[in-house]
């Protein structure tokens, strides 16, 4: 019998340490990466590591006087489909989030708008917050106080009452579900490795900037517009993986309605190594920089800004 008892016991420290092995695969990344720069006036530069073979991209941004955003608000549905554009944040290294209900987002509208934004993942907005007037909370306590705001759209669009203080009409949509060609709308689509190209119930392509794909007829999956005194960034489309990850890419990289390139660097890293972007801005604290690595399923990013800011 003790025999027995003892085989059970390492039985059972074998399993233990199995377990903890396999665990390991999937909780433990063995792979490390990191980032420096120094941002000045005519040019950053830095130095990358990365322990394994994989591709990065920086790139420089001016965003002419606009504040990137720093703290975003996530104002809770029923779905989860949160939780994804989190963990895509957290890999970028943007991890000053707030999860809040309608009554906490009307609560946080109260506060300093500047550098902030509010992620809406689907659908109308909560009448509470905006009901079609521009005197409702969204505007007159967010928008016209230059804060930011995320807008994943509507199934259905909404009537022009509804869109008019956003600046829109319910002819500013594709309500076409065809398929069609479509191509990266600039540098920033490149740059950052965005994936979606869908553009159904995008906006037109004149409206606002484009910031991934547009399409032959001239639609933008996702765009970045000013509205009022903020930025609104609006996705088209249907919701997938690829959603999360390109509007965690747009938050990380801090793109605003100004925003513009001011230049970039791409290469595989393996190792160390170290570089220079020459570029000519309007002022030292307009310019961000971004790096990612990783293409277009990102592993590591982080956003930098002149020590002046």
């Amino acid at each position: 019998m003790k025999k027995n008892v003892g085989m059970m016991v390492i039985i059972a420290a074998v399993v233990m340490v199995v377990g903890i092995g396999e665990a390991s695969i999937y909780f433990v990344n063995p792979y490390s990466y990191g980032s420096d720069f120094d941002i000045g006036i005519s040019g950053a530069e830095y130095t990358l590591e990365a322990s394994e073979s994989i591709e990065y991209n920086v790139i420089a941004f001016d965003n002419h006087g606009v504040s990137p955003v720093t703290e975003l608000i996530i104002c809770l549905d029923d779905s989860n489909y949160y939780v994804s554009i989190e963990k895509e944040l957290e890999l970028r290294g943007f991890t000053d989030i707030i999860f809040a209900d309608v009554a906490e987002v009307l609560g946080e509208m109260n506060g300093d708008a500047t550098g902030r934004a509010i992620l809406f993942p689907f659908g109308l907005f909560p009448e509470e917050i905006y009901d079609g007037d521009s005197t409702d909370p969204l505007f007159a306590d967010w928008m016209d106080a230059g804060g930011s705001i995320y807008w994943f759209g509507c199934s259905e669009i909404p009537d022009d009452a509804y869109l008019l203080p956003f600046g829109l009409s319910t002819d500013s949509f594709n309500t076409s579900a065809g398929r069609e060609t479509v191509g990266r709308s600039g540098d920033i689509c490149d740059q950052l490795r965005l994936r979606t190209h869908n553009v159904y119930h995008g906006l037109r392509s004149d409206i606002g900037t484009p910031i991934a794909y547009t399409s032959e007829s001239g639609y933008s999956s996702i765009t970045a517009m000013k509205v009022s005194q903020g930025t609104m960034v609006y996705v088209g489309g249907d919701m997938d993986d690829d959603y999360s990850s390109d509007c965690a890419q747009i938050i990380a990289s801090g793109i605003t309605y100004a925003t513009t390139v001011l230049g970039y660097r791409e290469g595989v890293l393996n190792g160390s190594i170290n570089g220079e972007i020459p570029y000519v801005a309007s002022a030292e604290e307009n310019v961000t920089v971004y790096v990612h690595m990783g293409g277009y399923y990102t592993v590591y990013g982080e956003r930098f800004q002149s020590a002046t800011v």
